[in-house]
């Protein structure tokens, strides 16, 4: 390499050590504002008519988001579906050990505090601690009593697989709280050889491949022993009680399941 080229990757290399605590400073600062802004909208609308179990306040109603009329906590910016997953999690027993994949910034704090021995955040976003194929974990069998695995598995061409490794990884009398979105139909519509356009048409989004119906509860049954349906598909049961859902904001249409070996 001559020296010219010796220069030019010096200081690309520099220029690239610049640019990683400004991006850093610039995602912090975003942080930082969109916090003040979700702080002042939620002292505009603070009361006692609903209350989010994430962040623990209380308001006079919930945000519109996406068409749903109150659907956004306006503190803490939690939906329906991790309102519900907070509720189930926050009734189980304080874990040692918890695989949390695809974690939600607000949920994943607590249950990092939460967690007597490890944590382990797994996505692609930086809020993951680490980056891991579902269908081939690392972990050895029985290594987690707790396993969140919410809005992952219909992003996943082999489901089936990927829940037979949350199966091996789990603990004897471990729960395995798994969510994803499931249409009205009595069966699961996938179909690998669609495009992008047919996926969003179909399913929601571009990324998913499939939309899981009813007999979603068999695949579970399959690689877990005991599979309960929190809402949606069996009702609401004794987990989560039925007032729940409006003064909390949940929603009937979200389903939850709580799955042990």
């Amino acid at each position: 390499m001559d020296h010219q080229s010796a220069r030019h990757n010096d200081h690309v290399s520099g220029l690239q050590r610049l640019q990683k605590p400004a991006k850093r400073a610039l995602r912090q600062g975003r942080r930082a504002a969109l916090g003040l802004k979700a702080r002042a909208r939620g002292r505009l609308l603070r009361g006692e008519d609903v209350a989010c179990p994430v962040c623990g306040r209380s308001y006079r109603r919930f945000d519109p988001h996406n068409g749903r009329p109150a659907a956004k906590c306006p503190r803490c910016g939690s939906l329906e579906r991790h309102r519900l997953l907070w509720a189930v999690l926050d009734q189980l027993d304080r874990p040692q050990d918890v695989l949390h994949f695809a974690p939600e910034r607000r949920i994943s704090g607590r249950l990092r505090s939460g967690a007597t021995r490890r944590y382990v955040g797994v996505d692609l976003d930086p809020v993951g601690d680490v980056s891991l194929d579902i269908c081939r974990l690392p972990f050895t069998d029985r290594s987690f009593d707790q396993i969140v695995c919410c809005h992952v598995l219909e992003h996943i061409p082999d489901d089936r697989t990927a829940l037979s490794e949350l199966a091996r990884v789990l603990r004897p009398n471990g729960v395995a709280v798994i969510q994803v979105p499931i249409g009205p139909g009595p069966t699961t519509d996938e179909d690998f050889d669609l495009g992008p356009e047919e996926r969003t048409s179909r399913y929601g989004q571009a990324d998913h491949v499939r939309l899981y119906g009813v007999d979603l509860v068999e695949r579970l049954q399959n690689a877990f022993s005991d599979v309960t349906a929190v809402y949606g598909i069996d009702g609401p049961t004794v987990e989560v009680a039925p007032s729940r859902f409006s003064h909390d904001g949940f929603s009937s249409a979200i389903n939850l399941f709580v799955c042990r070996r």
